[in-house]
């Protein structure tokens, strides 16, 4: 079981751009639940550039550290993040963890496929890591242009449960989210601060707001249905002519392994694996 939060925004007051932030970094950190093994997100710049920073850390830890808070001051138009609860693929090699870039594909995914190394094989793929999620944008990578249809053809590939989050490189405004079977997802929209979120679970986004005491007046919730492939467009938000095309890897390749202490409350570094 992994975990998917992000949002698009389109506000600009800088205020309510303080709130957007630290909602969503409630949100991230809440979403350890559903994995603590690493965490990552791809910030969409107004530039249309996408910054990805990923790492083998717990979203309550990673939120804190200078690259989130970095990337995240540069106030993206759009943020998908990620928490994982590994299953294949070692944590400490980063192509493992999420985003994952596949070509012109930056992506996430919740759940589990079953069939990567057949689909691998069968299409040919071109991959670089061991996890199988990479199977799934390595899949939309290899068919060209993201739409509907061709989102759709994919999913019928998908040997598993999954819930995804992705985009195109050429095209960093809109993020395509997609409910599969097995894998909750939840959009919910906020008028007052012209944000949407999207997260696995409703609680991580219901509870952010009381956290951090935002008001839900003005927000509204709900699932979506399994099979549904929806398009979140920050296009508009974005600079009409983009000035960077391309994605900038705040990430190290390989991760050291950590030398665990002694574990004690007061040692929570050592717990968390990260010195």
């Amino acid at each position: 079981m992994c975990g998917i939060a992000g949002f698009i925004t389109g506000e600009r007051a800088k205020t309510k751009r303080t709130l957007i932030y630290n909602v969503y970094k409630e949100m991230l950190a809440l979403s350890i639940s559903r994995g603590r093994d690493a965490t990552g997100i791809a910030a969409t710049m107004k530039t249309g550039e996408i910054a990805i920073a990923k790492n083998p850390t717990p979203s309550p830890v990673y939120v804190y550290k200078e690259l989130f808070q970095d990337i995240m001051s540069r106030n993206p138009v759009a943020v998908v993040g990620h928490v994982r609860a590994g299953t294949k693929g070692s944590r400490y090699i980063n192509a493992n963890n999420h985003p994952i870039i596949a070509g012109n594909i930056v992506g996430v995914h919740n759940g589990v496929i079953h069939n990567d190394n057949y689909l691998t094989k069968h299409f040919e793929l071109n991959r670089s890591a061991e996890v199988d999620s990479e199977v799934v944008f390595a899949l939309l990578n290899k068919l060209g242009a993201l739409d509907k249809i061709n989102i759709q053809r994919v999913i019928t590939f998908l040997d598993g449960a999954f819930a995804l989050a992705f985009q195109h490189v050429e095209h960093p405004g809109q993020i395509w989210l997609v409910r599969g079977p097995g894998r909750p997802l939840v959009m919910g929209h906020d008028v007052r601060l012209n944000t949407t979120w999207f997260a696995s679970e409703a609680r991580f986004i219901v509870e952010a707001y009381r956290n951090i005491r935002v008001s839900k007046t003005g927000l509204e919730i709900g699932a979506m249905d399994e099979g549904e492939v929806v398009c979140l467009d920050a296009t508009p938000f974005m600079k009409k002519k983009y000035e960077h095309i391309g994605i900038e890897k705040c990430f190290s390749e390989t991760v050291p392994k950590p030398k665990l202490k002694s574990l004690s409350p007061a040692n929570t570094t050592a717990f968390w694996g990260w010195n």
